[in-house]
This record gives C-alpha cells, structure tokens and sequence, in this order.
C-alpha cells in the first residue's frame, strides 16, 4: 500500500505550490524538509508565480525535476 501511495503522490498527485502543507510538498516534489521550508518560507512573504519564480527562489530545486512534474504544479 505504502508504495502505491508514494508512486501515486509523486506522479499523479497535483500540488498548489503557495497553499501545500511541508509533508506534500515534501512527497509530490520529491525534495528534502529544508527545501520544502525554503518554499513555505519564501511564499510567506510572496507567493510564487510560476516555475521559472519557484525554480529562482528556492536553490536545490532542479529544472529537470521541475519539469517532470510540471503537469502536478500549480500556482494559486
């Protein structure tokens, strides 16, 4: 079950970057605690736009991770 549920959180699951608690960010984009609280922190005090804002904002994030999941990111 447990992995199912990780296959589908980092491949189907769809996340609003300016709105996900740390766990999801976490686990749909496959990153560590300290990027996911980069991410949190910095949409604190302005929310993200677009990936090329998220990609600039939070160091570690890789194009090519945010690429392949960029059908799952969104932006509210």
């Amino acid at each position: 079950f447990d992995l199912v549920m990780d296959f589908l959180f980092q491949n189907v699951t769809p996340v609003d970057v300016n709105h996900a608690d740390q766990d999801s960010l976490m686990a749909i984009l496959h990153t560590s605690q300290d990027k996911a609280q980069a991410i949190m922190t910095r949409r604190a005090a302005k929310p993200f736009k677009d990936l090329a804002d998220l990609e600039s904002a939070v160091p570690g994030l890789g194009k090519t991770l945010l690429d392949a999941k960029k059908r799952m990111i969104f932006f509210q």
